[in-house]
């Protein structure tokens, strides 16, 4: 099964011409279609994928680009040499939209310094480090002395820097543990984006380092995340409350605050940046002077859903007045 090559999701468009990974992370969405402890597989050129994404419906110039979500972007000297080729014609094609790497593996110093003097041309780049803690026997293939590289030699070099704290499991959740890497990424990075682990059909019965997820099958499978209770309370209702480096649930607010700019998804005044995500105060303020000033009409939205193909039969548009924006919801036949 392949994943499609230009893809949406919440926080970021998706360019995925290579498939695969030769990491085998016992937790990775990948195991659910086996691509996991391969040689990755490239689907398209460049040239070719980058066609793709101009004429995609789905292409917008001010959301960011992850590349690539089904494969690791710095597992192989391949890959790398690929997402040189493509980031050379994105930047000689003007498509500056901000482009995220997300990584457990070694970036070579090479491609830091490439980066470099791409940013000096205008381009912006976030580097996610995905760091969990967790040792070799669940996340397979992976060097913790890698990934803490990375964090010092992008740090060194002035790059933009998400950890991403993923996911949680009995074995990365105790209090000890987690003030050690708060300790450790809190010098390096910018904010931390925290999310629980999402569990497929596909490979749930291959999670035996968690019997309890196994065990509650149709729970675990319709949540949005499974994290262990007693990290969560702890962490979400005390740890946070004290905490003057950023954290987040939600990427779309990390990368808004990273890249100084407001949230375009709506998260502004909501229950996550009310009550959950520790977000700078100047932060709050950008993204609070952007909802007021938003200026967005009916007509506008079906003008967008249309070009997505979206069929507008059972679908009615609201306007919230209180929060100055529009809610879309199905219609109650």
């Amino acid at each position: 099964m392949t994943y499609p090559i230009i893809d949406i999701h919440a926080s970021w468009l998706v360019i995925n011409p290579i498939q695969g990974c030769p990491n085998s992370c016992k937790y990775c969405f990948l195991n659910a279609n086996g691509k996991t402890k391969v040689r990755p597989e490239v689907l398209a050129s460049p040239e070719e994928t980058v066609g793709l994404l101009l004429n995609s419906k789905l292409y917008d110039k001010y959301i960011p680009i992850c590349l690539f979500s089904q494969t690791d972007a710095f597992a192989t000297s391949e890959n790398v040499e690929y997402l040189k080729k493509i980031l050379k014609i994105l930047h000689d094609m003007k498509i500056c939209n901000p482009k995220i790497f997300i990584t457990k593996c070694y970036i070579p110093d090479d491609f830091i310094d490439y980066i470099s003097s791409l940013e000096e041309e205008g381009e912006k780049f976030i580097f996610y480090l995905s760091y969990s803690g967790l040792d070799s026997d669940i996340e397979v293939g992976i060097k913790r002395e890698n990934i803490e590289s990375n964090f010092k030699r992008l740090f060194e070099k002035n790059k933009k820097i998400i950890h991403y704290w993923r996911p949680f499991l009995p074995q990365n959740s105790s209090k000890k543990l987690v003030e050690k890497m708060l300790s450790f990424v809190s010098k390096y990075a910018l904010a931390s984006v925290v999310t629980g682990l999402k569990v497929q059909k596909e490979f749930i019965d291959k999670l035996e380092f968690w019997p309890e997820i196994i065990q509650n099958r149709e729970e675990v499978l319709m949540a949005e995340g499974v994290w262990p209770k007693q990290f969560y309370e702890y962490f979400w209702n005390e740890r946070v409350k004290t905490s003057k480096y950023p954290i987040y649930q939600s990427n779309s607010c990390a990368i808004a605050y990273v890249l100084g700019l407001p949230d375009r998804n709506a998260f502004y005044d909501s229950e996550l940046c009310n009550n959950i995500n520790v977000c700078p105060a100047n932060q709050k303020t950008i993204c609070k002077k952007h909802c007021e000033n938003m200026c967005i009409s009916e007509s506008k939205i079906i003008e967008i859903l249309r070009r997505l193909d979206i069929d507008m039969a059972n679908l009615k548009i609201d306007y919230d007045y209180e929060r100055n924006n529009f809610k879309i919801s199905k219609r109650i036949l």
